[in-house]
């Protein structure tokens, strides 16, 4: 067979490209000559036609067929005349076998878009093609009234390569009974895998008490990106908010519900459980919109307000406030406190939920259920912790007289073993953090997250106090740091390393918003305010999600560190600011050369054989 024209435009658009982009072309476009020689086929737009429908159906992925069908269209526009490539291998590939009513409604898709160039709208048909193939090949149906919003959430969770073009979503909302706001706005598969019906639950949602109506609902929405933008919010600020609105706009359509505020902690709480997403962002939003649309319209006095999505119902309340005035008394500190009050929001929404309206109600099957469900923790230590909060609550419930079954025995003492060896930086790994502490540029944020990771990594500075570290903190006369330790309320004062005050230093040279205020690490977008958040980018990036490379590891790297070096353990918790030596113990990892002085040889207990 000749292939002369073929590979003669092959080699012409080879050398227009550089690689790897050439190797991958030529390979590619190998492998199909191979196919067509195969079949004994000259090189023609029919053929080529027929062999770009083979490859769709034998494909395992949608991207390998895309990368064959770009190929062959560059190499046919070298070769052929360019009405006939658009007549034979444009138009009529990969939808000529499927159903008259999807060709219909593919072509309505694209017609939405009356402006769109050729090229768009073949790539959209061709996206279409595959996603309706695949689709069609899971179940059969005679229209697009057929497809619920149920069954493509199921399709695309077990098909994910076979997502719809945006627009498809545009006309599949002009296709609803009612009107809709949210289903066309709909870019990418994540909000639909995460789509949450009412089946999903395990609690009666649409029971629920109708708040607002989803137009309400999207109003505020827009509202409230629109008041962002116009107060010099970054346009990086507004894609989570905007998705959060979408994503929750869209279980309100598909389900049939009205906003409420319940029904924001009943879906935050089941997107946790199902998907394990952390919502509290998204809540947030979703509690803001809540506030614009009973007319608090100052963006600036309701964003980032945590009082109302951290409050209590009125018949908890008192309950409440009565515990945690107790443990204030009682001499714990204020992180404590807020740490005692986020364990009890956890248990008391899940008993709004359940429609209980007193602590009295409350029963063992109940505090069980609640501790079943209640996995949202990334150690079990921290699942631990939780617990311990709410038997304490539970036992002042008793004392009070409010209940009068020992319902705090219903909790487990412990979730899991609680004591793990002490995980620390590797050599390896604090090589590499230390040579990303010498960067100069890289991300918007690298100078203040390198002089925060120093804090903690030379200082032993708990990512809470280097957050909220001052300017009358850093002592530059006697190069010390005094710092009130915001957990403990203990006074510190430790030496201040050169490298550690230049990192400041340039920190506030170089990158610090210029406006008045006491804290030295501010955010880097408007509004500005003092840093609060606790995920440094520069960890991140060095050691990902793991759960053990976040901040606490540096100040236990530093503790080992310092063992190694000979100090004694009261040195240890001096400079870590313990009250005492017994709390130093989970900070310290083993002391591997002393430990060698200490090793035991097996003579006398010789392995005879047998099993044990």
């Amino acid at each position: 067979m000749q292939y002369e024209s073929y590979e003669n435009a092959l080699k012409c658009l080879v050398a227009e490209v550089e690689e790897p982009v050439a190797l991958r072309i030529s390979l590619k476009a190998c492998d199909f000559k191979r196919l067509l020689e195969e079949r004994s086929l000259e090189y023609s737009l029919e053929n080529a036609s027929s062999m770009l429908q083979l490859l769709l159906k034998t494909e395992t992925l949608k991207k390998g067929y895309f990368e064959h069908r770009e190929i062959q269209l560059k190499i046919a526009r070298k070769v052929f005349d360019g009405s006939e490539i658009r007549k034979k291998l444009f138009l009529n590939a990969p939808c000529t076998t499927l159903p008259t009513w999807v060709k219909e409604v593919i072509k309505k898709v694209i017609s939405l878009k009356p402006d769109m160039n050729t090229k768009l709208s073949s790539c959209i048909r061709c996206n279409l093609s595959l996603f309706f193939g695949q689709l069609l090949n899971c179940s059969s149906y005679d229209s697009l009234s057929e497809i619920s919003m149920l069954l493509l959430r199921n399709f695309l969770i077990e098909n994910s390569n076979y997502s719809p073009h945006h627009l498809f979503w545009r006309y599949y909302a002009l296709q609803q009974d009612s009107k809709t706001f949210f289903i066309e706005n709909i870019c990418g598969t994540k909000i639909i895998k995460t789509l949450l019906f009412s089946s999903d639950f395990s609690i009666d949602i649409m029971n629920f008490p109708k708040g607002f109506s989803v137009l309400d609902f999207y109003i505020a929405s827009n509202d409230i990106i629109v008041d962002m933008q116009n107060d010099g919010y970054s346009k990086h600020s507004t894609p989570e908010p905007q998705r959060a609105f979408n994503a929750f706009g869209l279980f309100l359509e598909a389900n049939g519900l009205w906003y409420s505020k319940e029904l924001v902690h009943a879906w935050a709480l089941e997107m946790n459980r199902r998907f394990k997403l952390r919502m509290k962002a998204q809540e947030s939003y979703l509690l803001l919109a809540n506030a614009y649309m009973n007319g608090q319209r100052d963006i600036r006095q309701v964003h980032g307000n945590r009082r109302e999505k951290s409050s209590f119902p009125e018949w908890a309340q008192g309950s409440v406030q009565g515990y945690l005035a107790e443990r204030a008394q009682d001499g714990l500190g204020k992180q404590t406190i807020d740490m005692d009050r986020c364990c009890l929001l956890r248990l008391i929404r899940f008993l709004d939920l359940l429609n209980i309206k007193s602590f009295g109600s409350i029963t063992p099957k109940t505090i069980k259920e609640f501790n079943l469900q209640d996995m949202d923790h990334k150690t079990p230590e921290s699942k631990n912790a939780y617990n311990t909060r709410i038997r304490g609550f539970l036992r002042y419930l008793e004392r009070t007289k409010i209940i009068t079954a020992h319902l705090a025995l219903a909790i487990p003492c412990s979730s899991a073993i609680s004591i793990r060896p002490v995980q620390v930086l590797s050599a390896e790994e604090d090589g590499l953090l230390m040579h990303a502490m010498n960067a100069r540029d890289g991300a918007r944020t690298i100078l203040r997250d390198i002089a925060i990771v120093k804090l903690e990594r030379f200082l032993g500075l708990r990512v809470s106090d280097a957050l909220s570290l001052k300017f009358q903190d850093v002592d530059i006369p006697h190069m010390e740091i005094h710092i009130l330790q915001g957990k403990t309320h203990k006074q510190l004062i430790l030496p201040l390393p050169n490298t550690v005050l230049n990192s400041i230093v340039r920190y506030v040279e170089h990158e610090r918003p210029g406006i008045e205020s006491e804290h030295i690490f501010l955010t880097s977008r408007h509004p500005f305010k003092p840093l609060q958040s606790a995920n440094i980018p520069l960890l991140e990036h060095l050691f990902g999600e793991s759960v053990h490379r976040k901040n606490h590891i540096l100040r236990k790297t530093l503790s080992t560190e310092m063992l190694c070096s000979g100090a004694t353990v009261s040195i240890i918790a001096d400079t870590l600011g313990h009250s005492s030596n017994d709390a130093v113990a989970k900070y310290l990892d083993t002391n591997d050369k002393a430990m060698q002085l200490c090793c035991l040889t097996l003579e006398g207990i010789e392995y005879t054989g047998g099993l044990v």
